[in-house]
């Protein structure tokens, strides 16, 4: 009887709620009941694709090329479109005849591209995306045409380009006409624009009309950055780094962050293989685990970048390469950085240029330098890096020195950004990351055990500085002849020191552990006091460089003559591993030694054989001529020290 009673009772209470929310109750004017709201957790996304509008050619797969308005849907068998998910290799969906698609439950995302493609005419794509900061969630319909394909390509276009994330749905159908007839002109008119080689949305005209309006809608800043910074991290620990890069990812999580920041980790190990991170305050989740691979190879560095800036599109992007660094050589498995043991590899530059360089250009040839390049590694602040990476970044930071195993402070470095994100400026985070290396050195008294460099570059100022090095290097090999033998004097002259020195610190001038590295700001000033006749192009290189480093730090007892860049200066033992010991990439390979004759002076100063040494103490000289002329002898030493 319990029972029962209770049951009338809920009955009997339900309705008497339902009649109050239906009429009121006395003394309330607008009665509220609150009810359990469904929150959706997964995305269920389904729709059609329609070309009802669209004459398409009989090569694409139509029957009628022309009098758009007779075409009916019937005429284009879109079973043979098969649906793609942009960085979702897993989901697919089938189109049946007449257009109908239904994808795989999706997890929440705060955007989305969907890609149709023809097997047979694979360049025939169509897109339709969505995009909400408050995430894609529920029962979505799509409607895949060629006007949602132009929404698509210039919404994509402002988050590749400039990192802003629009809504498609708002852009207007003034704002995509243009595209939408540059489309149709070659589904109905030039099919012949398009192959398995070149889709319809990489055809000149498709793309000018849409980089046109995705460029005045970036300057209209209607559309909005969803961050400030998004910083990529690549660490290669497949090495005897790989607990010193635990520990960067440890100071990582101790880090304040804000949502206007976010910050990803690759890293490779030998155990774990390679795996992808997003790092927060206290934790990190994992993104990706693609398992074993060579951390080295440049294509999982270009991969890492062209999806973050799909992924988490912002206003500015940083990318810093942390492992072994050995500027750009040594032994030959062994040039460059990212050093991965386990596949005997390391990055040269003349990869991490290519792979860098096709991560940040889009469609039409437009090119997104990175705001912020460094390097946590060794060894490489070579004027031949800062060339060689010239188009891929705008600010560069990196060391002439090793680097001591601590690394760069990412705690105090990553914090200052999430306190006035939208404030730093690439040039303020290359500029702060140095002094930050400083202070975390000195202030904790490790510069009484370790001494390091790191300096700030503007990659902007580096042409001027090209075309100044090249009067200076050109103006040496010009008068090879009479200097070839100072230089050699000036690359062996040791210190004067009442104590035995050994290492770099034993040059004049200064070297770092790789001896050939020499700073390339107090070389130059060596080689005035011996080569006059340089003098002109190196008064005006001087200032050049001055431009181009705009920060530089350094501390503890070694590096004293670091001026913030320097350059390979190598004696000829050093030499042979320049030409000959590499089958990958040699000296000559690199960008400065093909824009300049660095490289042929360097030939020709390691290919210059001095005439045998003669005993000086009892040296006598005769000269006669038969003229009246005035001429004087002049006795010179080589070594200016």
């Amino acid at each position: 009887m319990k029972g029962r009673f209770a049951s009338r009772f809920l009955i009997l209470t339900f309705f008497c709620l339902g009649i109050a929310w239906v009429f009121g109750c006395s003394g309330s004017s607008s009665p509220t009941i609150v009810l359990p709201s469904f929150i959706p957790d997964s995305l269920v996304l389904s729709g059609n694709i329609d070309l009802s509008n669209v004459a398409v050619h009989p090569n694409l797969g139509g029957i009628i090329p022309s009098l758009r308005e007779k075409v009916q849907p019937s005429f284009l068998n879109y079973s043979n479109f098969q649906g793609t998910i942009e960085d979702d290799p897993i989901s697919s969906a089938k189109v049946d005849s007449v257009g109908h698609f239904a994808f795989p439950i999706l997890p929440l995302r705060d955007q989305i591209v969907i890609r149709f493609q023809k097997p047979d005419s694979p360049g025939f794509v169509l897109e339709w995306m969505a995009a909400d900061s408050k995430n894609l969630a529920g029962m979505v319909n799509a409607r895949v045409t060629v006007e949602s394909t132009a929404r698509a390509l210039i919404a994509r276009m402002l988050r590749n380009r400039y990192g802003r994330r629009v809504n498609p749905d708002l852009i207007t159908d003034a704002q995509i006409i243009d595209t939408v007839k540059a489309i149709n002109f070659v589904l109905e008119q030039r099919p012949e624009k398009i192959s398995s080689k070149i889709s319809l949305l990489e055809v000149e005209e498709v793309v000018s009309a849409a980089a046109s309006q995705s460029s005045a809608l970036n300057a209209s800043a209607t559309s909005p950055w969803p961050r400030d910074w998004t910083i990529l991290v690549y660490q290669g620990g497949d090495n005897n780094l790989e607990f010193a890069l635990r520990d960067d990812r440890n100071e990582m999580k101790k880090a304040t962050f804000s949502d206007r920041v976010t910050l990803i980790v690759q890293i490779d190990t030998a155990n774990e293989g390679i795996r992808r991170l997003l790092i927060e305050k206290g934790k990190e989740t994992e993104l990706l685990r693609a398992g074993k691979g060579d951390s080295a190879d440049s294509s999982k560095l270009s991969e890492l970048v062209s999806w973050a800036q799909r992924a988490f599109p912002a206003r500015r992007f940083a990318l810093i390469l942390a492992s072994h660094g050995l500027g750009w050589r040594n032994r030959s498995e062994s040039r460059g950085i990212i050093i991965d043991e386990s596949e005997n590899t390391a990055m040269n530059f003349v990869a991490l240029k290519s792979g860098i360089l096709q991560a940040v250009t889009h469609s039409g040839g437009f090119v997104r330098p990175f705001d912020f390049l460094g390097f946590d590694a060794c060894l490489m602040g070579l004027f031949e890096v800062a060339y060689q990476l010239r188009d891929t970044g705008k600010f560069l930071v990196f060391s002439e020195s090793n680097e001591p195993n601590p690394g760069w402070p990412y705690d105090i470095i990553l914090s200052r950004l999430a306190t006035n994100a939208a404030a730093i400026d690439g040039k303020s985070l290359a500029e702060g990351t140095c002094l930050d290396y400083q202070n975390a050195y000195v202030n904790s008294g490790l510069s009484n055990r370790y001494s390091g460099t790191l300096s700030a570059i503007d990659l902007s100022k580096i042409p001027i500085a090209r075309d100044r090095f090249y009067d200076w290097a050109n103006s040496l090999f010009q008068q090879r002849s009479t200097v070839l033998a100072s230089l050699r004097g000036i690359r062996d002259a040791r210190k004067d020191s009442a104590d035995p020195l050994s290492g770099p610190e034993r040059y004049r001038v200064q070297a770092f552990e790789f001896v050939d590295y020499r700073d390339l700001i107090d070389l130059i000033t060596a080689v005035k006091d011996v080569a006059p006749i340089s003098n002109i192009a190196a008064d005006l290189l001087l200032p050049a460089l001055s431009e181009v480093i705009i920060f530089s730090v350094r501390f503890g007892e070694k590096y004293k003559g670091a001026r913030g860049l320097s350059i390979s200066f190598p004696t000829t033992v050093e030499f042979a591993d320049y030409t000959a010991n590499s089958s990958k990439v040699s000296y000559s390979d690199l960008d400065l030694a093909l824009d300049t004759p660095w490289d042929e002076l360097l030939i020709a100063m390691n290919s210059y054989e001095p005439s045998e040494l003669v005993d000086g103490r009892n040296l006598s000289v005769r000269l006669s001529w038969k003229t009246n002329a005035d001429l004087d002898l002049y006795i010179g030493e080589p070594d200016p020290y």
